[in-house]
């Protein structure tokens, strides 16, 4: 009896146009032996419900990558529950039971990189720079650490929802004089991510003033 293939998918804008997620999960598939493949389909704000609601019918199909701006809708589709704050979520896959679940794997790998490297416990400080979807994510998961918690931001639009999770929001300006202090800083923003050295948020001379124990994410 012939193995159905099963089906996973990336969401998103224009994904058919360079998304690399097929090309990392097919090669997966194939070298796991698993019969299966990743297609991408471009999808927008008014046509993903409609497509989620129809493809989680099919019991062949497995879940897949969620790419922008569709992350809050993905998130709020397979929401189980009333939360105070549901993160975008950039996964969703069948666990266990065959139920649909919904993650984000960008906070996921962030919580684990930390612990890989420094207890949680042994955190009396912490920094994030950038008030962005990944550190409103973050900030959500380290709220009932009871430490001293910053962010640092261009604007305070978010102040308020970073307040409720227990953090202090402050302007970059403060950002130089408060470094020392810290025993963990995540950049949470797009600098560095491709390389440019040009850009910083802390130069090089404040960057030689912070202990010498501090871990930078």
């Amino acid at each position: 009896m012939d193995v159905v293939s099963k089906r996973a998918v990336i969401i998103g804008t224009d994904v058919t146009k360079g998304a690399r997620s097929p090309m990392l999960w097919n090669a997966c598939f194939k070298h796991y032996g698993i019969k299966a493949s990743m297609e991408p389909v471009d999808l927008n704000e008014l046509n993903v419900v409609s497509f989620l609601k129809e493809a989680t019918k099919d019991q062949n199909f497995i879940g897949g990558a969620v790419a922008s701006p569709l992350k809050e809708i993905v998130a709020e589709f397979f929401q189980l529950e009333k939360v105070e704050f549901n993160e975008p979520k950039n996964c969703f896959f069948r666990d266990s039971s065959n139920k649909f679940k919904a993650v984000n794997t960008d906070t996921l790998a962030a919580v684990e990189s930390i612990n890989c490297h420094r207890e949680l416990n042994n955190i009396k400080s912490i920094c994030f720079l950038g008030t962005g979807a990944v550190s409103k994510s973050l900030a959500n998961n380290f709220k009932a650490m009871n430490v001293s918690k910053y962010v640092f931001g261009r604007s305070d639009n978010e102040k308020e929802i970073f307040e409720s999770f227990g953090f202090k929001f402050l302007s970059y300006e403060y950002l130089t004089d408060l470094l020392k202090d810290f025993d963990l800083l995540v950049n949470c923003t797009s600098v560095g991510r491709d390389g440019r050295e040009v850009l910083t948020l802390i130069n090089k001379e404040d960057l030689l003033k912070v202990d010498k124990s501090i871990l930078i994410v």
